[in-house]
């Protein structure tokens, strides 16, 4: 009995070792046939919210998901739309099983049918203006969009808008473009013909006077790149079109940088970036809108700018009327404030041909091609003296100066005073006419004379009066005799010279001795 138990326990030992060395053969086998894992690294393979399995060695999980999005896109009708994430981790464990590359496809494949099978969602063409994205239902919805925006500075529909791919191994995104047409084409070539467009971009004048010029849209871009983006939505997302085309054509201030040049003040840059000067004067710390600029300094600008803008340049054709300098007859024996109009000029009328650079609207840059007289213009005439003034003499043969030209007693002493014992002689400092002789508030007796160069002499305090108003004096001749009449402290002459009506110092003008 104890023998056949013996025996059966053998048995029993000898199954199971051969049950486990089967086991181990599988395993083996297995392994070296990349069924499991024996400890090596493999790597798990996500894609979505989907654990795939695993796979002996690192997979391009981005080039099998695409190549089963384009199998699928193939099949389906429309336009396919899966962006699915995915992940391949590095792991290490005993007895894992193990994926072949084909499965591992298969797998991916279910995936992208069953997300492809669930969806609910549409094609939506996404596109940004500013930091706000606008979804579109269709490219021709997004193409009539883009279109309203360029013919706001392409009237004739030159240029029309096409896609490009990105450029960067993504099918989804695509680039707009404006493209011009024959008509563009031709425009330029007539422009560089008549214009004489050299080889630099420079133009210069040219000589067919009876060109009657060319205008239109030579270039047109958008301001920013404008890249299309392809999603699968909710219908909701959906943006309204016509509230969306308000909003990025309307103008908002962004900040600029801009280097002054020579000649610009604050006034000509705010009109020509469509600003104000205040707001120049604001963000620059200026404290008046005639400071001085320096070329070449840099300053902070806020200009108007769409959130989708565009760049155009065009050529223009104008007429206009213009002036010329005026032509000047010398005269030496005038003095030089005397002038006289001997004909009066006429306006003339010529063709400009320009090409300006607008962004957003507001210009920033302007080349003269050329201008083409149709009537010339003709200038005005004019005689004008040449001859400086006289010099003054002093008014009295014995100076003594009491009190200089300035301040003096909390006001202004607008002339210089010479103490003199009172009926002095007082000579004329200047001959010319007379215009005033009596008395003035203040002044008491005085006299005023006007001059050939348009400048004019007061002698005041006077006790007599020797010349009457219109009256010729000549230089030198006595006028008066000092006296003490008026607001005076004593005996003395007060004399002024007045320019451009204005008392100026008259030691300035007088000589330098006595």
């Amino acid at each position: 009995m104890k023998r056949v138990q013996g025996t059966h326990i053998k048995k029993k030992a000898w199954i199971q070792a051969g049950i486990t060395l089967v086991f181990l053969l599988l395993l083996l086998y297995g392994a070296a046939s990349e069924l499991y894992t024996l400890g090596a690294h493999y790597y798990c393979v996500t894609v979505g919210s989907d654990y795939l399995g695993n796979v002996s060695c690192k997979v391009d999980a981005e080039k099998l998901i695409h190549d089963c999005r384009r199998e699928l896109a193939n099949e389906t009708e429309g336009y396919l739309m899966l962006d699915l994430d995915y992940q391949v981790e590095e792991k290490k464990n005993f007895f894992q099983p193990l994926l072949s590359e084909e499965e591992l496809i298969g797998k991916i494949r279910n995936t992208m049918t069953e997300e492809r099978e669930a969806q609910s969602n549409q094609v939506m063409y996404l596109i940004w203006a500013g930091d706000q994205p606008i979804y579109f239902e269709s490219l021709d919805a997004l193409t009539d969009f883009l279109g309203r925006i360029k013919n706001r500075q392409d009237a004739d529909g030159s240029y029309h808008v096409t896609y490009q791919s990105a450029g960067n191994h993504n099918q989804d995104t695509m680039q707009v473009e404006l493209i011009y047409s024959d008509v563009v084409q031709q425009r330029k070539k007539m422009l560089a013909r008549t214009a004489g467009l050299l080889e630099d971009g420079l133009f210069v004048q040219r000589e067919e006077e009876e060109d009657d010029g060319l205008s239109g849209v030579l270039d047109l871009d958008f301001s920013e790149p404008v890249r299309v983006y392809t999603e699968y939505l909710p219908a909701g997302k959906l943006s309204d079109v016509e509230a969306a085309y308000n909003r990025v054509t309307k103008s908002g201030e962004r900040n600029t940088i801009y280097q002054v040049k020579e000649g610009d003040t604050l006034v000509s840059i705010a009109e020509s970036h469509g600003t104000t000067v205040e707001s120049i004067m604001e963000l620059n710390g200026y404290q008046s809108e005639r400071e001085a600029l320096v070329t070449g300094k840099q300053m902070i600008l806020a200009v108007p700018r769409a959130d989708i803008g565009l760049r155009v340049v065009k050529a223009l054709s104008y007429e206009e009327n213009y002036t010329v300098k005026n032509e000047y007859i010398n005269n030496e024996e005038w003095y030089r404030n005397q002038q006289v109009v001997r004909s009066v000029g006429a306006p003339g009328q010529r063709q400009v041909d320009v090409v300006i650079t607008m962004e957003n609207g507001v210009e920033t840059d302007h080349q003269v091609l050329a201008q083409i007289v149709r009537v010339p213009a003709t200038p005005t005439v004019i005689e004008r003296g040449i001859r400086n003034p006289d010099t003054y003499i002093w008014p009295l043969g014995d100076v003594r100066i009491t009190s200089l030209y300035g301040e003096r007693w909390g006001r202004m002493h607008e002339g210089v005073d010479f103490g003199c014992p009172e009926g002095t002689p007082v000579m004329a400092a200047l001959g010319g006419t007379v215009t005033y002789a009596g008395w003035i508030n203040g002044y008491g007796n005085c006299v005023v004379i006007s001059h050939d160069d348009g400048t004019s002499t007061r002698y005041a305090h006077n006790s007599e009066l020797l010349v009457e108003a219109g009256q010729t004096v000549i230089q030198g001749e006595c006028v008066s005799l000092s006296g003490n009449t008026g607001n005076s402290t004593g005996p003395h002459l007060h004399f002024e010279i007045i320019i451009d009506g204005e008392a100026v110092d008259p030691l300035e003008y007088l000589p330098e001795n006595p």
